[in-house]
């Protein structure tokens, strides 16, 4: 797991925070709190002052849409960890929009209840 600061938004504050990037390079967490500039030496507080600046050039984090993004994932998570059948969640499908979008609208309809069987 990586980590940078990164200038993010949540609700109406943008702030500086610490953000942490899976494997795959794609945003795991944040800090709940945004960074304060503190250290245990001058070089400290002047090194993260350098990492900040250069977050700066990083486009804005809106973390409410991706924590949106966290919860469709967990929510696809649990159905497909729940034995789905149904063959619109066949992840072999050929093409990955198309299978994106079969699983798609059948999780809708699985959370709308509109399937009978």
């Amino acid at each position: 797991m990586t980590w940078n600061y990164r200038l993010t938004k949540l609700g109406d504050v943008v702030a500086v925070r610490e953000v942490y990037y899976d494997e795959y390079n794609v945003v795991a967490s944040w800090t709940a709190d945004p960074v304060s500039l503190s250290g245990d030496s001058r070089n400290d507080v002047i090194d993260d002052i350098r990492l900040i600046t250069e977050c700066l050039r990083e486009p804005v984090l809106d973390l409410d849409h991706i924590q949106e993004r966290f919860d469709v994932r967990m929510v696809l998570g649990e159905h497909l960890n729940n034995g789905c059948t149904d063959p619109r969640c066949d992840p072999t499908l050929n093409k990955r929009s198309e299978f994106r979008k079969r699983f798609i609208d059948h999780l809708a309809e699985e959370v709308q209840g509109v399937r009978t069987t």
